[in-house]
């Protein structure tokens, strides 16, 4: 019998998961038809489920980023592109679960759901923005014509799978002069369809305090400690000012969204030292945030140890914490019936410096380091799969590990639908080839001459050379002639045609 599908056998691991009880246990997790039958030790494999064989790594409920942009739709942000592959961010990380934050509003859900939901190995949920549009044509809800609640409804009902909160953004940015008007049509969605409201706080108007106020119970506030004015700590007087005291005695959650300018280690120094701590870690990941300075939910998991909470509370606020806030049915614990999402991680030893949205930096000993990433009992990343052994050996950057998996990747795939299959002896060659072509796009290298050479490449080898290197236009400056020569020279041996 072969591998079944969603069947896996967890052994030699040691299982972090505050909400059930796990303290660094050393127990096996059975995974059958995607969902969670038994955790204990010495668990039998039955026959044809694949087992991974672990020692001693950590092993927690699946990691979840209730705070991303994963949705790559023109026109956002005003003509620049926000969202990054989920997968970029997701398994490639050890993430289990990205949420989309807003990014597709109710009239480009359909558009999301094909583009983002289905072609992702990473579980995709969207907070939906109550803003007709979404972020496609920033400020996207300072006028009344650009929202409207029975179109949000709608959209909802269609989507209610996936939808698990309403997304507004409280910033004079995004509103305009509608300020904590606009904000509440957002709230008077999230009451109508039965979800929290996840509210990005930043630059007045709205005030922060009229935010705060419209808050319930298990509304989100991400950005909570962010380094701007308009805050929810009153930074001068180092206290919690009565507003956010409300709030956090009513139930409303807190939550880090990183982001490029949004996370501040200052102000969450201050928090922690007032006993304000976050409810949730989140990253806003995005284009312009990914490089530097979130890179990935566990390094801002690692950035939170560094400020001094530990292992077990970093991982709670990413695992069990945010599927309670946002109703994740069977995420988030390891328990029997649960769905089989598992996040696998070592903790590495070492000096490192973590560096928030506004420059400052924090000293940390710990990194929390990716090994595998389990999907309802698929592994969707393994670190020791033949990619990541081949970039550790050849001492590439590893702050581009992710990325640089994610489009050897999609590569891979791109070659195979077209007949095209890189394995064997030809695989490590063009993983390592891959690998050196985006170092030197990246960096802006050229390698000189080989025009010449074009002419003389196989026109069908070429042909599917030139759309596996549209994959990277997105990313990279255009590959130059002696690029295109030496992945075409991949592609012929692979297809059988002499170079």
């Amino acid at each position: 019998m072969g591998d079944r599908t969603g069947d896996l056998l967890i052994k030699g691991g040691r299982l972090i998961d505050p909400s059930s009880g796990l303290h660094g246990d050393e127990l096996d997790i059975l995974i059958e038809n995607g969902r969670i039958t038994a955790v204990g030790k010495d668990l039998n494999s039955p026959d044809g489920i694949r087992t991974v064989e672990l020692e001693g790594e950590y092993v927690a409920p699946g990691f979840i980023d209730i705070h991303t942009h994963v949705f790559d739709v023109e026109g956002t942000l005003g003509g620049y592109r926000l969202g990054l592959p989920a997968d970029m961010i997701g398994v490639t990380q050890g993430v289990t679960t990205v949420i989309d934050a807003g990014t597709a509003g109710p009239a480009t859900m359909d558009v999301f759901r094909k583009e983002s939901v289905d072609r992702s190995r990473t579980r995709v949920l969207s907070a939906m923005h109550y803003a007709t549009d979404g972020l496609k044509d920033p400020p996207e809800a300072d006028d009344p014509s650009k929202y409207d609640l029975k179109t949000g409804i709608d959209a909802y009902e269609k989507n209610r799978d996936i939808v698990v909160a309403i997304k507004a953004r409280a910033s004079n940015s995004c509103v305009g002069q509608l300020g904590i008007t606009s904000i509440a049509a957002g709230k008077e969605l999230a009451r109508a369809v039965g979800l929290p409201l996840l509210v990005h706080i930043g630059h007045m108007p709205p005030r922060i305090e009229e935010v705060a106020d419209l808050m319930d119970k298990g509304d989100i506030i991400t950005h909570a400690f962010h380094g701007k004015d308009n805050n929810l700590l009153d930074i001068e007087n180092r206290r919690i000012p009565e507003f956010t005291e409300r709030a956090r005695q009513r139930g409303v959650v807190f939550d880090i969204g990183h982001g490029k300018d949004s996370f501040n280690i200052n102000t969450g120094k201050l928090a922690r030292e007032l006993g304000f701590y976050p409810d949730t870690i989140s990253t806003d990941l995005h284009t312009s945030s990914f490089h530097k300075p979130v890179k990935s939910l566990p390094e801002t998991m690692s950035k939170f140890m560094a400020l001094g909470y530990t292992l077990e509370e970093v991982v709670d606020k990413v695992t069990s914490k945010p599927a309670e806030y946002l109703s994740l049915e069977g995420l988030g614990s390891i328990r029997e019936g649960y769905t089989g999402d598992i996040t696998v991680f070592r903790i590495e030893k070492g000096e490192y410096t973590f560096t928030d949205a506004n420059r400052n930096t924090v000293s940390g000993d710990s990194m929390i380091v990716p090994v595998c990433a389990v999907v309802g009992g698929s592994v969707e990343m393994d670190s020791e799969c033949e990619f990541r052994k081949l970039y550790r050996a050849i001492g590439a950057d590893p702050d581009y590990m992710g990325e640089t998996e994610y489009m050897a990747g999609a590569s891979l795939r791109y070659l195979e639908e077209r007949g095209v299959k890189m394995e064997g002896e030809r695989l490590s060659p063009f993983l390592n080839h891959l690998i050196a072509m985006m170092g030197r796009l990246r960096d802006d290298e050229h390698l000189d001459g080989m025009d010449d050479l074009l002419d003389q490449m196989d026109p069908g080898a070429l042909e599917i050379t030139d759309g596996m290197m549209k994959l990277f236009e997105r990313w990279y400056p255009s590959p130059d002639a002696a690029e295109r020569v030496l992945v075409a020279i991949h592609v012929q041996t692979a297809m059988g045609i002499g170079v």
